[in-house]
């Protein structure tokens, strides 16, 4: 996982919080890293499934407690 772009994301939420806004997850599979789409053919791969399914579940995991929707 990119620890820089979740970092990222933690200061987004912190900054929400802090004026009272509740932010909104969303997972989009429409917009595969470019890596994904070069090495692996994006969604023709299946293995492609595979790491949507550890994003989603890291994801979930480190904003369990930050983010309710």
């Amino acid at each position: 996982m990119n620890e820089e772009g979740l970092r990222f994301y933690d200061q987004v939420f912190d900054e929400c919080h802090r004026y009272g806004i509740e932010p909104l997850v969303t997972l989009s599979h429409y917009e595969p890293p470019l890596h994904l789409v070069l090495k692996y053919n994006c969604w023709y791969d299946r293995k492609t499934i595979g790491f949507f399914e550890r994003f989603v579940r890291m994801v979930s995991k480190r904003y369990r407690t930050r983010v309710r929707y």
